[in-house]
């Protein structure tokens, strides 16, 4: 009896650390996944459930890789045979494209891609039309993602929708902001690039490869790029300050400082023109000057962070030259699509791009707030004042949200409520 015993106990045992390491394998927690595992575990879970036919959790997996390692060319590839398998080609080739981009000695792509090619040519035409129907579909999704700044999909998404429509230059734009805030700068440049090739005269790209020129240090490229923008646009006061902090960079203080004053010239209030001529001010020894227009930068937008930044570093011991151009590296931004529509009044464009954001991606603060922004332009407080409690809800602590929800209830004749 005790023999027998000891037997059934032994045969418990085994049986439940099998069915632990089965579960565990299958099953692992976020939290130990998010800890643990790393992008080549999740890339050989990912090949393991395609070999099952489990492709959506393979996709799972391989994202989960990418989100480790972007740069992973065997994730894009095993991502790209894994929608093959499920018959989403146009996303399979988007994948093979990245992989083979990433490591162009990866052979085994050219091969995928190849059969994945073939097998969208002999989709048939109304299933080829239901995939262009999905355009904006796309488009939106990967504005929503690159919001959120989660640029890795936002790139997969938008190269999906340039992929259906090759001539979109809105898609083409989104994918090359997303390049560049993730800092991938030579593949924003030529997404930039495709822009201008589709239209020549789109002073904004110009400026926008500037920045991006510039910070991979080609100065004299991003001056000339510059130099284009203002010719289209001679107003544009952002690029007069983006070509200043270019000639800031190569040491011609007295050649940047006159830049900022044809911008400040432009737009009186651009606080960033200030804070940039206050640093060139710096740079030349004349700190009273450096001061006056950081504190005229703070005065227009208290939370104007450069000036701020700017200002702490003149009270410390001389930064050097390279140092600062890597500190304004940090401060050069460019802005969504979404805000210069609003300011050149295309209020309408603005709004209809905004909307296919909100349903993908409900929590966006900022397009709740740029869609606040747009029917304020529009003057209609009502729908201004929704979005902006809106954006208010998602961000609580958003000065904007509350700044502009007030202005249009003092405009409105209610000054409790504002």
């Amino acid at each position: 009896m005790r023999l027998e015993m000891i037997r059934y106990l032994s045969v418990l045992a085994v049986f439940y650390t099998i069915f632990q390491v089965t579960f565990f394998d299958a099953n692992i927690s976020q939290a130990q996944t998010e800890k643990q595992l790393t992008a080549k575990d999740w890339l050989k879970q990912g090949i393991l459930m395609g070999k099952k036919g489990n492709f959506d959790q393979a996709i799972e997996c391989f994202n989960r890789a990418l989100e480790i390692n972007p740069r992973m060319d065997k994730a894009y590839q095993n991502r790209g045979i894994a929608w093959s398998k499920k018959g989403d080609f146009k996303r399979a080739i988007a994948d093979f494209d990245m992989a083979q981009e990433i490591n162009p000695r990866n052979t085994a792509v050219s091969y995928h891609k190849r059969i994945a090619v073939e097998n969208q040519k002999k989709e048939s035409p109304a299933a080829k039309k239901n995939v262009e129907l999905n355009f904006d579909e796309w488009f939106a999704k990967g504005v929503a993602f690159s919001r959120n700044n989660d640029f890795q999909n936002a790139i997969s998404a938008l190269s999906v929708a340039i992929d259906i429509s090759p001539r979109s230059a809105k898609a083409y734009r989104e994918r090359a902001i997303a390049w560049d805030k993730k800092g991938d700068y030579q593949q924003a440049i030529e997404d930039y690039s495709k822009i201008l090739e589709i239209d020549p005269r789109d002073s904004i790209i110009f400026c926008y490869r500037g920045v991006a020129k510039d910070k991979l240090g080609e100065l004299d490229q991003a001056i000339e790029d510059y130099n284009q923008a203002l010719s289209i646009n001679p107003k544009y006061y952002e690029a007069y300050t983006y070509r200043g902090i270019a000639w800031f960079k190569k040491g011609d203080f007295d050649q940047a400082i006159e830049d900022y004053n044809k911008a400040i010239i432009i737009n009186p209030e651009y606080d960033d023109a200030y804070s940039f001529r206050g640093l060139a001010w710096s740079k030349k020894g004349d700190a009273d000057k450096a001061l006056i227009d950081y504190n005229k930068a703070i005065q227009i937008n208290p939370d104007a962070a450069k000036a701020l930044d700017f200002k702490s570093q003149s009270s410390e011991k001389k930064v050097a030259l390279s140092q600062d151009a890597k500190n304004i590296n940090t401060a050069l931004t460019i802005h969504p699509k979404q805000e210069q529509e609003i300011t050149k009044g295309k209020q309408n464009e603005a709004i209809a791009d905004l909307n296919k954001v909100i349903p993908i991606q409900p929590g966006a603060y900022q397009s709740n707030l740029q869609l606040g922004i747009a029917w304020a332009k529009k003057k209609d407080p009502t729908k201004a004042i929704d979005y902006f409690t809106k954006a208010i809800q998602e961000n609580p602590d958003s000065p904007e949200a509350y700044t502009y929800r007030g202005s249009i209830w003092a405009e409105q004749d209610e000054p409790d409520q504002a």
